[in-house]
């Protein structure tokens, strides 16, 4: 029997702030909202600055959200996709996916999602985002449906 374990980072990208979850053998070890240290410009600048701060991602698999047009403006959309596929690039990763929002959680409002969140998961888990902000909370979201659909746990 093998004793290795099957490191997830789930993210919920963006431009100036990612969630970010990791999951260790299907359990939520760490969640958190890393944020760009680059406020001001937009662009390249902006999204190598946001690559930066979150610095290697090194796992077994990377889930990550991918962007869809839903009433934002499609260039705040394209931006927010652009920093997706430079984290997908940068990873190392041997496996990675990608989930629009209306496939992990439908049209559910962040209330909701994190009320189920709460219900779902571990106290030992609860304890790591019950007081994160809906950036991480999305990326534990992301990172359960992954379990859920792509392992069935």
């Amino acid at each position: 029997m093998s004793t290795s374990q099957i490191k997830v980072i789930a993210v919920d990208p963006g431009v100036r702030k990612c969630g970010v979850a990791v999951f260790i053998d299907g359990i939520l070890t760490r969640a958190a909202t890393v944020h760009n240290p680059e406020q001001v410009q937009r662009g390249a600048v902006a999204w190598d600055s946001m690559l930066a701060a979150l610095g290697p991602l090194v796992c077994d698999v990377l889930v990550v959200e991918q962007m869809q047009i839903d009433g934002r403006p499609p260039r705040e959309a394209l931006a927010v996709q652009f920093v997706a596929g430079l984290i997908v690039g940068a990873a190392t990763a041997p496996r990675w996916y990608c989930y629009q929002p209306r496939q992990w959680k439908g049209s559910t409002p962040k209330h909701v999602t994190r009320a189920r969140l709460l219900r779902d998961l571990s106290p030992a888990e609860v304890k790591i985002i019950e007081k994160q902000g809906h950036d991480a909370i999305d990326a534990v979201g992301i990172g359960r449906h992954y379990h859920a659909k792509e392992l069935q746990l």
